[in-house]
C-alpha cells in the first residue's frame, strides 16, 4: 500500500530534479565558459555585497553585471537573431 504524502514528495522531487536538468541544458547551450564563470562570480558576489559599508564585493557585482548584460545589448543592435 503506497502512502499518497510519499507519492507527493517524490512528485515534488521529480518536477525540482526536471527543472533544474531543463534549466542546465538551456544554459549549456546559451553561454560559453566565460559566461559561466561570469555567472558564477555573480551569484556569489551578490549575496556578500549586501552590507555595503564593510565589503567592497558591490562593486564586482555591479562590474560583473555590466559583463553580463553588455553582449545582450549588443546582441538587440546586430540585427542577427540565433535560436
Amino acid at each position: 500500500m503506497r502512502v499518497p504524502a510519499v507519492n507527493t514528495v517524490f512528485k515534488l522531487f521529480y518536477l525540482l530534479f526536471r527543472a533544474n536538468s531543463s534549466l542546465w541544458h538551456w544554459s549549456r547551450r546559451r553561454f560559453t565558459l566565460a559566461g559561466f564563470c561570469v555567472a558564477g562570480a555573480f551569484l556569489v558576489s551578490g549575496p556578500m555585497g549586501l552590507d555595503v559599508e564593510r565589503t567592497v564585493t558591490y562593486q564586482a557585482f555591479s562590474l560583473l553585471l555590466a559583463f553580463w548584460f553588455w553582449p545582450l545589448a549588443a546582441a538587440g543592435f546586430s540585427g542577427r537573431v540565433s535560436p
